[in-house]
């Protein structure tokens, strides 16, 4: 395979907050966060890790960047910590906490883009049984920004979300809606008037074309990129696994198959390496 790329220092610094208001936070949309598993998306596939630290190195477009993620888990694990540089500079700080049940509770965000100003943003979770309820934006002083009201499908799934300002009064709404037949969920933010603010569409689930390839570790390794209907780009991983199962390097190539459907004129995309640290088993 050809192996191709075409694709700070510390400062003090005076901190900024700034609190993100409607017209962003709408934006974001609020449902595609609500339906990610937060816990799972943090941690590895197996055995409990300590810290991991991430690099990955993207050669996109001609630029290289490089992301550096540490993550750090409490003693019962039930709070994770996550902090982000890219190419030197600082630019997330981010601290999660759950439940027993690996629900989220709580989400403190700190973003930049220049290391120097910072956003914040905090969420606080509530539950009835198994289903989120609603969420809660607050300042760093405590203050309610607004309320988000979160409705469920009869899997507990949320499909709907209302956000509310603190006296209870009707800025957005976000509704989603699924198209299993196109395997498609589409995502609409309307105003409380009811206008359009914005629209986003993905898919439903990812669907096997028969010419995924996948590894003794369950990994897919071999898989058409899919990023538009004529995409005839396929992509082709190299992992390397720690002796817990874990992958600690990998490595994502892009390029055309051939006949006998072999990746040609591959270029590396995509380089990542993970050091794990578990927790000592007794």
């Amino acid at each position: 395979m050809r192996r191709s790329r075409n694709s700070h220092f510390l400062q003090v610094v005076t901190i900024l907050i700034v609190i993100s208001l409607f017209p962003q936070t709408a934006k974001s949309q609020w449902l595609q966060d609500l339906r990610t598993n937060n816990y799972n998306s943090l941690t590895v596939q197996l055995w409990n890790a300590q810290e991991i630290n991430e690099t990955a190195t993207s050669y996109k477009d001609g630029n290289k960047e490089v992301t550096q993620t540490q993550i750090t888990f409490s003693v019962d694990r039930r709070q994770i910590n996550q902090s982000v540089t890219k190419d030197g500079i600082k630019v997330e700080s981010n601290v999660y906490s759950f439940n027993p049940r690996k629900q989220i509770l709580g989400k403190t965000l700190r973003r930049s883009t220049n290391g120097t100003q910072w956003s914040f943003e905090k969420y606080i979770y509530a539950y009835q049984g198994s289903n989120l309820t609603s969420v809660n934006s607050v300042k760093i002083t405590g203050e309610l920004i607004y309320i988000l009201v979160v409705k469920n499908d009869s899997l507990g799934t949320p499909i709907m979300v209302e956000q509310l300002s603190p006296d209870s009064t009707l800025i957005a709404t976000e509704v989603c809606s699924i198209d299993k037949s196109k395997n498609k969920v589409s995502y609409q933010v309307k105003s409380a008037g009811g206008s359009i603010i914005s629209t986003s569409e993905g898919r439903l689930v990812v669907k096997k074309t028969g010419k995924e390839k996948y590894n003794l570790h369950g990994d897919c390794y071999f898989f058409p990129r899919n990023d538009n209907p004529t995409d005839n780009i396929f992509c082709s991983v190299e992992f390397d696994y720690d002796s817990n199962g874990n992958w600690v390097k990998k490595e994502v190539y892009e390029g055309v198959v051939d006949s006998q459907g072999k990746l040609t004129d591959s270029t590396l995309v995509t380089a990542y390496k993970r050091k794990i640290k578990y927790i000592k088993q007794e």
